[in-house]
């Protein structure tokens, strides 16, 4: 019988990781420290998000410019980022960045120099606010490690 003839025992089986490399798991850098949320609108929700689904979600998006390519003068502000990476680096206390949902995509409606940042800095990880309508949109983003949204105590909230 010829090698060719010869079936194929489990030990034998071929699968797809004999042909593809296995990358090392990301490790998870997730910024520590926020300040409290101060809104008059509703009941705003904290959401974990993966900021490898996020730069994803904002594929794009005009105003979005993650790399040093996109970043020109109408999507990026130099003395921003500079107070955000040494914000950052430092590892001060942020304002949660803040994420909607309009005209059909996932928008930071603030906070854009801060994600910046915090891509640059390496995390992978960060909490955002968003209104309470559009915090389904904004899970599908989310870290699922993390299955919760978690509404803010009223203490936080500014009347």
């Amino acid at each position: 019988m010829s090698i060719e003839e010869e079936p194929l025992h489990s030990e034998q089986r071929i699968t797809l990781s004999d042909f593809f490399r296995q990358s090392a798991p990301r490790l998870r850098k997730e910024y520590p420290t926020y300040l409290p949320i101060v809104t008059t609108v509703g009941d705003p929700n904290v959401v974990h998000v993966d900021l490898a689904l996020l730069t994803a979600a904002l594929r794009g998006d005009e105003l979005w410019a993650d790399s040093a390519v996109d970043r020109t003068p109408d999507t990026f502000m130099p003395e921003r980022y500079a107070r955000a990476i040494q914000a950052v680096r430092k590892g001060e206390p942020m304002h949660h960045p803040w994420l909607s949902f309009r005209y059909g995509r996932i928008r930071v409606t603030d906070g854009r120099h801060r994600l910046y940042a915090l891509l640059d800095e390496g995390y992978t990880h960060v909490e955002v606010a968003t209104d309470p309508w559009h915090g389904d949109i904004i899970r599908t983003i989310a870290d699922p490690a993390i299955q919760f949204t978690m509404p803010l105590p009223a203490e936080f909230h500014h009347e």
